[in-house]
């Protein structure tokens, strides 16, 4: 990029030495010129922070037997993944037990976004990688049964990874019409 605006300018400047050129064109190459260094400079910026807690748990995504829990913010390892922001929200029973963890991480760059996917998506539990079957949810997923009876679905939607981990299969269900909805609510917020 850098390269190109200074072989746009040198262009500029060895047509304005040049006598056929109207001064009119000059004008609008500078400007130009000066859209492409504006340009340029704003890529590197971080975008602002999405509400990510508005997006998680609604009301109507849960039947009955399951409410929101608390939500707090995931600090960054940058050592180990390098994201702009994720946040995690418990998903628990009427009674108060965990019955879920959401996790949603948002990356600037594809290649942190594909390498926390494989991270996440290629844990093994003690019995290898045992597939859960999911489908119509993330742009890639990898869902699979864990430890103690519960089972894990990882997926991307466009800058986002989400991991959302189950406790227990008695709220498949539930878990994996809440997985949709929460990738649809990503798709409308973070998607170009």
């Amino acid at each position: 990029m850098v390269g190109a605006i200074i072989l746009a300018w040198e262009i500029a400047m060895s047509l304005q030495n040049s006598s056929h050129i109207r001064i009119q064109t000059l004008h609008w190459c500078r400007w130009g010129i000066v859209f492409l260094l504006l340009l340029a400079s704003s890529c590197g910026q971080r975008r602002p922070d999405i509400d990510l807690g508005s997006l998680l748990v609604q009301s109507s995504d849960l039947l009955n037997s399951l409410t929101e829990g608390p939500v707090e913010v995931i600090e960054p390892h940058p050592e180990v993944l390098r994201y702009d922001q994720a946040i995690e929200q418990e998903i628990r029973t009427r009674d108060g037990n965990l019955a879920a963890t959401v996790r949603v991480y948002l990356f600037r760059s594809p290649t942190d976004r594909d390498k926390a996917y494989n991270l996440f998506s290629l844990a093994e539990s003690q019995e290898g990688v045992v597939p859960y079957s999911v489908s119509s949810i993330g742009d890639r997923t990898s869902a699979r049964y864990i430890n103690e009876g519960g089972f894990e679905v990882v997926f991307i939607r466009c800058q986002a990874v989400v991991v959302i981990t189950v406790k227990n299969l008695a709220f498949e269900d539930e878990i994996v019409h809440y997985a949709q909805q929460l990738d649809y609510r990503l798709a409308s917020a973070i998607c170009p």
